[in-house]
């Protein structure tokens, strides 16, 4: 057991580039491989379950996420923000986790029945309380895995990551396959969380001691307090639509909107989302050189841009085609949620950003004020939209989120790090014109295609290819210099004491 007077130390403002780099390379590879995982296992399984299956599931999930948030309540980012990390500093939070997860699991059991009757589904009711054991599991998680994040060892992290992932697969699959049905789908996360736990408990080398009070205690928990609202309030704002569609439409509907709301969050995953956990210790480390700060944070969105915004488009505009191949032929219902939800996913790698600049700054307080506000336009919309079901909810979701709240949260966030809001806008404009340029060439080829009477396979592959030729075309006339083709390279690539707009 390590002493109370014993640091976790953050890497040395020197040593972040190479790290940055290092850990770009790994955390993008296996995230790559995490979704291909995702992916193949939600396509088997999909051909084997019901709409309605993951339609329960999201149900439970509205909870279950919600008790999540409020199970760590931000202390993973309470442990990578501080600057001197003691032992007991952890071991507080590390059983603050625990304490907060087994009261999550136990909502869970006392909720599940009200669950069950909030959808009029009765089989809610097992589902909420076995779901349930996955809060405590993650509870005790959250502060090893966050000791990886503080000190930048993205190629442990993510290889924990990405085998919890793979045997969640393999056990969804699998019971699935046996008949359990939507036990199949619950039994996945039990097993991802399990998984996490033993291994980063094993590699973090952390061993849970008994937790003493100190003078440094209550900010730590401040900052996390905040980090954790600001969680609960943004849950909030992503899933009322899941909890309104589900209420009103049913667990079909629910069932038809959550896939096509998985492959929303895809374009943010593989360009930004990915790189959370590496970009909020880096820029942490640079925060008291707000030049060098500014420009690590621009080489890293520019990257994440140039590469998510058009994953984004693309979703779009092969929407028919992609949710034939991924989901098969019974869930065509979901091609005109993915088309709305697709101009959100345009801009979703960089709008998440804004949370790099806010927790890298230490202005939790900051976010979680901005995110409140945010709050009840959102509510106000989603319970207009839902009178014309779930169509009309991804309609909403598509006027807020394509431009006016990620430009809003982007111009405070920047100021909250005190770096120029301008700067960004005009690094991201000429991709954001490019992605529109190849979605107009592709929506045009797909049309061409089809009038031709090509099978939908040969259809896609003209949308893919077209939109592929416009949007470098476009970036080697807009773009200037293109950004380099290995993420490692350029991320964060500011050498000690360069001085960068």
């Amino acid at each position: 057991m390590k002493c109370p007077s014993q640091t976790y130390a953050a890497p040395p403002p020197e040593a972040v580039g190479q790290l940055a780099r290092t850990g770009a390379k790994w955390s993008v590879s296996l995230l790559l491989v995490r979704q291909l995982i995702g992916l193949g296992s939600t396509a088997v399984i999909c051909r084997i379950l019901d709409p309605d299956d993951f339609g329960l599931l999201a149900m439970v999930q509205t909870l279950t996420t919600f008790l999540l948030l409020v199970s760590d309540m931000g202390m993973s980012w309470a442990n990578v923000n501080k600057k001197d990390l003691r032992s007991n500093d952890v071991n507080v939070l590390f059983w603050s986790g625990a304490v907060f997860g087994a009261l999550a699991w136990g909502v869970c059991i006392v909720a599940a029945p009200a669950v069950a009757w909030f959808y009029d589904r009765p089989e809610l009711t097992p589902i909420c309380i076995v779901l349930g054991v996955s809060l405590l599991l993650s509870g005790l998680t959250t502060q090893p895995l966050a000791l990886l994040k503080r000190q930048m060892r993205q190629k442990t992290f993510s290889a924990v990551q990405t085998i919890a992932a793979a045997v969640a697969a393999v056990v969804g699959i699998t019971l699935a396959a046996a008949g359990a049905g939507y036990w199949a789908l619950v039994a996945q996360p039990l097993a991802s969380a399990l998984v996490l736990l033993i291994l980063s408990l094993q590699q973090s080398g952390y061993r849970p001691g008994v937790p003493r009070l100190s003078q440094g205690i209550l900010p730590l928990l401040t900052f996390g307090g905040y980090v954790g609202v600001c969680n609960i309030v943004t849950y909030f704002q992503l899933n009322l639509d899941n909890i309104l569609i589900g209420r009103r439409c049913g667990a079909e509907e629910l069932g038809y909107y959550s896939r096509a709301y998985f492959l929303r969050t895809l374009p943010a995953l593989y360009a930004a989302m990915a790189l959370t956990d590496l970009m909020v210790p880096a820029l942490t480390a640079l925060r008291d050189d707000r030049q060098r700060l500014g420009a690590a944070y621009r080489k890293a969105i520019r990257l994440t841009a140039f590469v998510g915004c058009p994953m984004g488009a693309f979703l779009g505009v092969t929407a028919p085609e992609t949710i034939r191949l991924i989901y098969g032929d019974k869930w065509e219902a979901v091609v005109p949620l993915l088309a709305w939800l697709s101009l959100p996913a345009i801009v979703l790698p960089f709008y998440t950003s804004m949370g790099w600049l806010f927790l890298a700054a230490g202005k939790a307080r900051q976010m979680f004020l901005q995110t409140l506000a945010i709050t009840p336009i959102v509510a106000v919309a989603f319970f207009a939209a839902v009178r014309w079901e779930a169509k009309g909810v991804a309609i909403a979701g598509a006027a807020l989120f394509t431009v006016p709240i990620p430009l809003i949260s982007l111009y405070f966030a920047h100021r909250a790090a005190q770096i120029q809001f301008t700067q960004t806008v005009k690094l991201l404009a000429p991709i954001l014109l490019g992605c529109g340029l190849s979605a107009l060439a592709g929506l045009g080829g797909g049309a061409l295609a089809t009038w031709l009477g090509l099978p939908w396979g040969a259809v896609f592959a003209v949308k893919a290819l077209v939109m592929m030729l416009v949007y470098f075309l476009s970036a080697a006339f807009f773009v200037r210099p293109l950004p380099m083709p290995w993420l490692e390279k350029r991320l964060l690539a500011v050498a000690p004491g360069t001085r960068q707009g």
